[in-house]
């Protein structure tokens, strides 16, 4: 029976084969290769000048060349100048004659009636297409006129000997003396560029100042995607155009009798017919993707393995197209009909998967990332940093502090853009606590015309107030509200701490209350136009008033609140750059922080761009990295402990330490939880929370009680210690919520979805270099929270078509 199958599949080949159809998708893949192999990248090194990547005031650098056409200038500048056309001098002159040279009407008027082009418009051309000539020039360089001390690498160019170096080496030259005469006007120029060759004509308007593993680097996170929707869409359209044929053509009376005469089953003779049809279309894709693969390793240097896993994945995709394909040829035994409705098909699927993309943005804004306890009462906020207080009487979260709208159609036009993008998550600034439980928190004033780009300082009650109390602005470069041990503390990009005057607050609050009540009587003394505002103007509450300065001389730059850390036990406060620790104390004489000790964590990643987390309880602190790297630190001598790397493919989303620094938790993009025991040599361990739907944020109320977000805009309370719940804040849900839950998600999860399938391939890829390489942050991959989900579906889909196809088959009569 097995030789009777193989035999179905051979003649699948012979009819291709006999067809031609083999022979011309071969052919046509074949040209394609063809006509892509002498297109070719090229790394050389980079020399010209551009005035819109390397220079910042264009005036600045014409007045600075300028200067050389002074009898006293440096020989450099004044070799510059020589080398400047006469049209180029002649701005220059009148630039540099002006008595104000930053005058718009100068730069941008036509003054020159002899010359319609405005000044500056005569500079910026002028000066690149002068200076880059004069980068080519063959006697640029002599010893006399470009100093001593022409930088490292021009000295190392020099030291080879001008006359021997080629013509790229000979303008890189060129370039690294002419940015040494222009320092601070024309920034330095890259170590190499990439250029675009088809066989020996190059296309200068496409070349890149980058180098080749930059390149590859950024183009690799784009290649599953494009060819997913520009090659693998045009080949399954052809392949399912030559294979619709397949199906209709074994009805035909001489080869259905020659197919039922074979000693197998009839639904091992369409199995087989599908298997050969999926085998045919293998052999094509295996031609193309490989040649395309060798195409882009050869030419460019990039040897992407997505390109390779796009080969089955190809093949997959293909096979759930054909088995409706077959399905309908058994049905209309029809070609034509066969790829129409396939066709329509793939709109479906496109359909399907358009209406859950929009619902999902829209669920994914909503969500809740962070959540707090104010006394009695648990706060939350979701990714667009709205603020919203549980309410147990009508199980729905209340609104406390929400985007303001100058118009209304603001709201609707915001409404909408959220079924259209996920927007990247934002969290508050905070929480930091008063005396009385009191929450502060950062918020921004999104769509408020008067204080648009700025953030407030929200005052959250745990009184069951209906909103929170406005304090007026944050500083402008605000990154984090902290509880210090004097208070809370607001701490700038810059370093510089500032604390918060909870008396001004307090008192302010209790006037404003007291104003509320009075207002409420009917008998009332005080108009009520009179009285405070709940949420006090700014200038009843001037930020200067509420600030104080609290150090420190010696700060410490910071990128965002995820690098601070407070210890609650000692009141210390601790900020990370790269992988720079600096430990600052209080000192209450003088009410300010001072820099109490530094250490450089050997074990952790010291790139510009590479995220970071910091917690601190106790004699510990954690520090952990973008690339998964974790580190346990020892405040007392201030060295590394232990160092770990539980996961190599999945983004860290927050770490947290308990009040006593117990316990350190390691929460992933995935939702996993990973448990570290200071102190235990062990590595951390996974471990499962007893709640539903992926945990967004957590937060330790105390060592044994944590306060997680999840599954969308549930709060839960996990007593860690027993491994149970005990608060849940499930709210009943909107329309869009209740469809998405239990309508538009559950069917898109079981529909087939051939057309995200490279998303399977960017996880595939991913995983694999970023457990290679230690300088990968993985936060800026792309995450896909169920890569293998368009796997089993399609499977699923597949063999439901080929299930009835077969009973189709074997119940007619033939």
């Amino acid at each position: 029976m097995l030789t009777a199958f193989f035999a179905i599949i051979r003649d699948s080949f012979r009819a291709a084969m006999a067809s031609r159809v083999l022979y011309v998708l071969l052919a046509l893949i074949t040209l394609v290769l063809l006509i892509l192999a002498p297109l070719h990248i090229r790394e050389s090194l980079d020399w010209k000048i551009s005035l819109r990547r390397h220079v910042q005031d264009e005036v600045r650098l014409a007045l600075k060349i300028y200067e050389g056409s002074q009898p006293d200038a440096a020989p450099g500048l004044k070799r510059i100048w020589e080398g400047l056309s006469d049209d180029t001098r002649e701005a220059l002159k009148t630039l540099g004659q002006a008595d104000n040279p930053n005058n718009s009407q100068l730069l941008d008027g036509t003054t020159d009636a002899a010359n319609p082009v405005p000044l500056r418009a005569r500079l910026v051309i002028g000066l690149e297409n002068d200076l880059n000539e004069l980068l080519q020039s063959e006697n640029l360089y002599e010893p006399e006129m470009w100093g001593k001390n022409p930088g490292d690498e021009a000295r190392g160019l020099v030291e080879r000997g001008v006359e021997s170096l080629n013509k790229s080496q000979r303008r890189r030259l060129n370039r690294l003396l002419v940015t040494q005469t222009l320092t601070g006007e024309v920034s330095p120029a890259d170590a190499s560029s990439l250029e675009v060759w088809y066989g020996p004509w190059q296309f200068e308007f496409m070349t890149v100042s980058t180098t080749r593993a930059e390149f590859t680097r950024g183009f690799s996170s784009a290649v599953s995607y494009i060819f997913d929707k520009f090659v693998m869409s045009i080949g399954l359209f052809i392949a399912i155009l030559v294979t619709s044929n397949m199906i209709p053509e074994m009805f035909e009376p001489g080869s259905l009798n020659l197919l039922l005469s074979k000693p197998v089953p009839r639904w091992l003779l369409l199995v087989g017919k599908f298997v050969g049809g999926c085998a045919f279309i293998s052999l094509c894709a295996v031609y193309l993707f490989l040649g395309l693969w060798l195409w882009m390793g050869l030419a460019a240097g990039l040897w992407d393995r997505g390109m390779l896993w796009s080969i089955p994945l190809y093949i997959v995709v293909f096979a759930i197209y054909f088995s409706v394909s077959m399905l309908v040829g058994i049905l209309y035994r029809s070609a034509i009909v066969s790829v129409i409705l396939t066709v329509v098909f793939w709109g479906v699927c496109f359909g399907i998967g358009t209406v859950w993309g929009l619902f999902d943005h829209r669920v994914q804004n909503d969500r809740i990332i962070s959540s707090w306890q104010a006394g009695e009462e648990t706060i939350a906020a979701d990714s667009l940093q709205r603020v919203f207080r549980w309410s147990e009487t009508d199980h729905e979260w209340d609104e406390l502090i929400g985007h303001k709208f100058a118009i209304p159609q603001q709201e609707v036009a915001i409404g909408v853009a959220q079924f259209f993008a996920a927007f990247p998550p934002q969290h508050v600034l905070g929480a930091a606590r008063t005396e009385n439980g009191q929450l502060l928190l950062g918020t921004p004033s999104s769509f408020d015309p008067e204080r648009e780009g700025s953030r407030q300082l929200q005052l959250v009650s745990a009184d069951g107030m209906s909103e929170a109390t406005d304090l007026g602005p944050l500083p402008f470069d605000a990154v984090a509200i902290v509880q210090g041990s004097h208070g809370p503390v607001v701490v700038s990009s810059s370093g510089q701490f500032q604390s918060i005057d909870l008396k001004k607050i307090l008192a302010a609050v209790s006037a404003g209350e007291a104003a509320d009540a009075a207002a409420a009587k009917p008998d009332g003394d005080l108009p009520e136009k009179n009285l405070p505002e709940k949420n006090l103007p700014e200038n009843d509450l001037p930020a200067d008033n509420l600030f104080v300065d609290a150090g420190p001389e010696q700060a410490q730059q910071v990128r965002d609140a995820d690098r601070i850390a407070v210890n609650p036990v000692t009141g210390d406060l601790l900020v990370m750059n790269r992988n720079q620790l600096v430990r600052f104390v209080w000192n209450a004489a003088d009410k300010k922080y001072v820099r109490a000790g530094d250490l450089t964590i050997e074990s952790g990643s010291n790139g510009r761009s590479m995220s970071g987390w910091l917690v601190a309880a106790g004699s510990t602190a954690v520090a952990a990295w973008g690339n998964g790297t974790i580190v346990s630190i020892d405040l007392d001598t201030m060295a590394e402990r232990k160092t770990f790397r539980p996961s190599t493919t999945v983004a860290i989303r927050d770490l947290l330490i308990s009040p006593a620094g117990e316990r350190v938790l390691v929460l992933y993009r995935d939702g996993s939880l990973w448990e570290w025991i200071p102190g235990d040599e062990a590595a951390p361990r996974k471990r499962k929370l007893p709640v539903r739907g992926a945990v967004e944020g957590i937060d330790f109320l105390d060592e044994t009680h944590l306060l997680v977000s999840h599954a969308i805009n549930h709060v839960s309370t996990i007593n860690l210690a027993e491994d149970k719940v005990d608060f849940h804040a499930s709210p009943r849900g909107n329309f869009v919520h209740n469809a998405y839950n239990w309508l538009i998600n559950p069917f898109y999860q079981l529909a087939p979805k051939p057309g995200e399938f490279y998303k399977l391939v960017e996880h595939l890829s991913a995983r694999n270099d970023s457990s290679q390489s230690e300088e990968i942050d993985l936060t800026d991959q792309e995450y896909t929270r169920s890569p293998w989900g368009p796997l089993w579906s399609g499977f699923l889909f597949m063999g439901v078509m080929l299930g009835l196809g077969c009973v189709l088959f074997m119940r007619q009569d033939y």
